[in-house]
């Protein structure tokens, strides 16, 4: 089969943000008194939109997180994707080595994406007309519009 496209989600796929994400969800999660291990953080947050998130903690405490959860949320994991975050092992040689066109598309808000793409060095490859955010179209998945958007 020959391939028309790639098209690239970001956390986890490009950029190794997840343990960041994970370690400050269980530290704030730890503060509303839901005490997850390690191991149970990463089970429950990785690969999960902050929506269901903020649901799985709203459950597990039995109230409302504050009104401030996502704001907060994002200031702390976006000050260490500054000075923590790393690109995937080999994405670089990836991407440098395909040859149909690509995109990132993805469920984070577009100044996280290209945060995320400028710290790891790989905003080069991915022109403002190849990065989407479902933040753009009001659709996050696992609803496949992202992509059907990116294409």
């Amino acid at each position: 089969m020959k391939y028309k496209c790639v098209i690239f989600d970001c956390d986890g796929v490009l950029v190794d943000s997840e343990a960041i994400s994970c370690s400050v969800l269980l530290k704030m999660a730890k503060n509303l008194g839901l005490n997850l291990n390690w191991n149970e953080a990463i089970e429950e947050f990785s690969g999960k939109s902050l929506r269901s998130i903020i649901e799985y903690i709203e459950v597990r405490i039995k109230a409302p997180v504050p009104a401030d959860f996502e704001t907060v949320f994002r200031q702390k994991t976006f000050a260490l994707f500054k000075s923590d975050l790393t690109p995937i092992k080999g994405i670089h040689a990836v991407l440098q080595k395909l040859s149909v066109p690509f995109c990132v598309a993805s469920s984070g808000p577009r100044d996280k994406i290209e945060l995320n793409l400028t710290k790891t060095q790989l905003i080069d490859y991915f022109p403002k007309a190849h990065i989407f955010s479902s933040f753009e179209i009001g659709s996050w998945k696992p609803d496949p519009k992202i992509y059907l958007y990116a294409v």
